[in-house]
């Protein structure tokens, strides 16, 4: 079901100019920004709450911190004569809804939808909840939101257009991973992912 954007606030931070748009699409919560005079580069990325907004609590929870991602951006596009990208950062399910909601969004459901597959799960932090979630993974959802909802009203509020080349996902531990996910399914709308530290839930 297609969720319309609604605003939730306006908010600034230091370094970037103008405003980033806090809005959400049914129970999504996404913040944006995007440069005066927009050009068509993008970059999404997962685990939103850590992008922009310092007064979020993210993974963890005694570090207030942004990953400052536009504003490096900006920095360094100004620094080479280019436009700076839009971001588009994708809060995941808050913890205090699911405790597990993160992992269920961010898990490669087409290769982790069987529990065998988790018998060699790494560090074996989730061994004994697999039969919680594993019929609930949603990175598939998640995708679909992000490419038929999500990124399209907001391009369309700014007015540029999608092209894959030009559109990028990021994330990190298991937002790497599903960063690594998207691109694989969705070649057609994302031509690169940048995954940090990508959490490999089988084998490492």
């Amino acid at each position: 079901m297609t969720s319309n954007m609604e605003l939730l606030e306006l908010f600034q931070v230091r370094g970037l100019a103008g405003n980033v748009q806090k809005v959400r699409f049914g129970n999504r919560t996404v913040d944006f920004w995007s440069p005066k005079n927009p050009g068509d580069h993008v970059i999404i990325a997962h685990d939103g709450q850590n992008i922009f907004d310092k007064r979020n609590i993210g993974i963890n929870p005694h570090q207030r911190a942004t990953w400052e991602l536009a504003t490096s951006a900006s920095r360094i596009s100004a620094r080479y004569g280019l436009k700076p990208p839009t971001v588009i950062a994708v809060y995941h399910t808050p913890y205090v809804e699911d405790n597990l909601g993160r992992v269920k969004e961010y898990t490669p459901a087409r290769y982790m939808n069987v529990a065998e597959n988790w018998a060699v799960e790494s560090n074996g932090l989730y061994q004994d909840k697999v039969e919680r979630f594993i019929g609930d993974l949603s990175a598939d959802r998640l995708i679909s939101e992000i490419t038929e909802t999500i990124a399209p009203q907001i391009a369309e509020q700014i007015g540029i257009s999608l092209q894959p080349r030009k559109t990028a996902i990021l994330g990190a531990s298991m937002g790497g991973l599903a960063a690594l996910y998207a691109l694989i399914e969705r070649p057609d709308f994302f031509h690169t992912a940048l995954s940090f530290s990508p959490h490999w839930v089988i084998g490492g």
